[in-house]
């Protein structure tokens, strides 16, 4: 099969429009949400929960190049961004400590750095085989020298998407990143 024939392995989820931004992030604060689907939906038993993080730093990063994102305060503002994570993440905690087995938490840059490794282990969770399909399009889009300006763009080095921040921001905006989001980073084991 041609690489350019595969059908994406991912799917789209039945989130409300409320919850989704345009740069490809689900909002934070949506672990609350999930509680109520979770206690309502007998179904919930068989689900397998992912919670992908990334480091705020990096989060509010990739957010200074979109225009729109300057002007929400539900997108530019650090401090609720970082509270609203925090919070998913003390509700994470207590869910996969209640179902192991159904819930699993992967840090972007883990995944970032291994991709292959991390994908290995994700699949193993949701009891998966990881199919030559999936590891094409896993390769086309993680291991890419191409430059891309579109901030919407799958296709990337993954290895340097993870600490791009650090070159991308100041240290002045680094340090205030850190500083407001010092208990996040702690709770993330990076700082």
């Amino acid at each position: 099969m041609d690489s350019s024939e595969m059908d994406s392995p991912y799917q789209e989820l039945p989130i409300s429009g409320e919850g989704r931004r345009g740069d490809g992030d689900v909002r934070a604060g949506l672990v609350k949400e999930l509680l109520t689907l979770l206690a309502n939906d007998h179904s919930s038993k068989q689900w397998k929960i992912v919670y992908l993080v990334r480091d705020p730093r990096g989060v509010m990063s990739s957010r200074t190049n979109l225009t729109w994102c300057k002007h929400d305060p539900a997108c530019n503002d650090a401090s609720r961004l970082c509270s609203e994570v925090q919070e998913d993440l003390a509700w994470e905690k207590r869910l996969r400590s209640q179902s192991p087995d159904q819930h699993y938490l992967i840090k972007f840059e883990d995944l970032s750095a291994d991709v292959q490794l991390e994908t290995e282990k994700l699949f193993r969770f949701l009891e998966m085989p990881v199919s030559d399909p999936v590891k094409i399009f896993l390769n086309m889009h993680t291991q890419s020298s191409k430059t891309r300006d579109d901030p919407f763009s799958t296709i990337r080095e993954s290895n340097t998407v993870a600490s791009g921040w650090q070159t991308k921001l100041s240290k002045n905006e680094i340090a205030n990143l850190t500083n407001t989001c010092k208990p996040l980073l702690e709770m993330l084991n990076v700082l």
